[in-house]
């Protein structure tokens, strides 16, 4: 089942961090993106929710050039492990940015 949750990622005005999801057992599969400042969207990963890193598979950081407006594919490996999660723009956001999870269920 994709996307068993609707919730969304906020960079406030002025910020490059995202809050967390929470994303349980779920793989994240996908992003929809809004238009963005940033040029380049990374991602930070957390196994209590408190203490975050940078996110990476295989030696490489997980990014990728931003497309705004655009469906993101995601390669569900890069999430395995890691229940919180929190996106990263490379620029200080010129508003407030939804960005849209999209959760595969593998249950």
């Amino acid at each position: 089942m994709t996307n068993p949750r609707t919730e969304t990622w906020t960079i406030a005005n002025g910020q490059t961090v995202s809050d967390a999801i929470y994303k349980q057992h779920l793989d994240l599969v996908g992003l929809v993106l809004p238009t963005l400042t940033g040029a380049n969207v990374s991602f930070q990963g957390s196994q209590d929710g408190v203490n975050y890193a940078a996110i990476s598979y295989e030696g490489s950081a997980v990014s990728f050039a931003k497309a705004g407006g655009n469906h993101i594919t995601c390669h569900d490996k890069w999430f395995r492990g890691i229940p919180y999660v929190k996106i990263v723009s490379d620029a200080s956001e010129g508003a407030e940015r939804s960005i849209s999870p999209i959760f595969y269920d593998p249950k």
